[in-house]
């Protein structure tokens, strides 16, 4: 088996487990409203970078269907959103949240480095390492306002 394929399985056995243990009973909704969102963003924003040929994908999961890949952007991103959004510390002081919206994206960049140097998942073109890291930034920070907005209407029952 392949480098690619091997990282493609642990990555949706991981998925499945951290969707397991972190998401609370009680927060199921909440992680199902953040995962479609977050698939939403993740999937549209890696068509574009395909599109503008900043990102290639050489070994995907659906070839002739799309030029991104379907694990990261359909179930990796959006399950990290879930997690950011479920544990972001609404009710700690600013610097707690600095931290955390700043460090907690902090993750992927290891990953993207690993992924674009040593795999044929992803292969940067005219994007750097850091553009991972500033788009995982600024959407999952972006979904967590969404989220808490969303469910404080959702609330008040101004949403039906």
């Amino acid at each position: 088996m392949s480098l690619e394929r091997m990282i493609l399985i642990i990555t949706w056995v991981s998925i499945v487990l951290l969707l397991l243990l972190l998401v609370p009973k009680d927060k199921r909704r909440d992680a199902f409203f953040i995962f479609l969102t977050g698939q939403v963003i993740s999937w549209s924003v890696s068509h574009i970078f395909v599109e503008l040929q900043w990102l290639e994908n050489p070994i995907r999961e659906f070839n002739k269907a799309s030029g991104s890949n379907f694990t990261f952007n359909y179930a990796l991103y959006p399950t990290f959103h879930v997690i950011y959004c479920l544990y972001f510390p609404r009710k700690k002081n600013l610097w707690t949240k600095l931290v955390y919206i700043f460090l907690f994206p902090a993750i992927f960049a290891p990953f993207f480095y690993f992924i674009d140097k040593y795999t044929d998942l992803m292969q940067l073109t005219k994007a750097k390492w850091y553009t991972g890291y500033l788009l995982i930034l600024t959407s999952s920070y972006g979904i967590q306002k969404y989220y808490h907005w969303f469910f404080n209407k959702l609330r008040q029952g101004a949403v039906y």
